[in-house]
This record gives C-alpha cells, structure tokens and sequence, in this order.
C-alpha cells in the first residue's frame, strides 16, 4: 500500500456545506480531481515522489504529512501546478508507452534472431 495520498476532499470538508466545490481555487471539476488523484495513486512511488517534488517547488502547505504517509488536499491547488502535474502524467505515461515498445522490438528481433540460427544451424554426424 503506498503512503502517499492525494485527496480531493478534507476531514473539514466532510462537515462543511452540500458542495464544497464551490470554494474552490482552481476550475478543476470534483471528477477531474477524482481523475488526478486516481491516476497519482497508481503511479509507482518513485514517480509519486516526483510528484511532491512539484507540490513542494510551489506550495509547502499543500503538504501533510504524518506517520501513515504524505496527504495534499487537491482541492486548494491553483490550475498552474495541477496542470503541471498532469503534464508530468502524460510524459510518465508516453515514456512507460516507449519503453513497452522498445522492449518488445527488443523482443521481436531476438526472437527472430533465435529463430533464423535454428534454421540454419547443419546436423553433423559421427559416423
């Protein structure tokens, strides 16, 4: 289980008005943020840690931490960094997309490789 979560709602939240949404500071939909945190959950931690790194270049306060792990309230993030996150994402995403493809052409042509050596490969008797 990874420590590190993000959440697009507060303990403060929970108890606050019907839609809390609507005290937002960035025009980011409650799915979107849903969306976002989702996709930063499944990330593997080292790209997670990245990911604070941002949070921490433009806001320290957006950071909780405590002993189960890192919390960030997305809700109080402007647009710039929540952007920038997602940025982050797709690059993450397009580089894991380049890597599964090289490593089947990898793949591919040892397979081939293997397989042309298999052909061509002569029985030699000892008769």
């Amino acid at each position: 289980m990874n420590s590190n979560s993000f959440s697009s709602t507060d303990e403060h939240s929970l108890n606050a008005a019907p839609n809390v949404y609507d005290v937002n500071i960035n025009s980011y939909s409650p799915d979107q943020l849903r969306t976002l945190c989702s996709k930063l959950e499944d990330m593997p931690k080292i790209n997670q840690v990245e990911v604070l790194r941002i949070f921490y270049k433009h806001n320290k306060e957006f950071i909780n931490e405590n002993n189960y792990g890192v919390h960030i309230n997305v809700t109080n993030v402007q647009d710039a960094v929540l952007q920038e996150i997602e940025e982050y994402i797709k690059h993450v995403s397009k580089q894991e997309t380049e890597l599964t493809t090289i490593d089947s052409q990898q793949t591919n042509s040892r397979n081939y490789i293997l397989k042309a050596n298999k052909d061509t490969e002569q029985v030699y008797s000892t008769s």
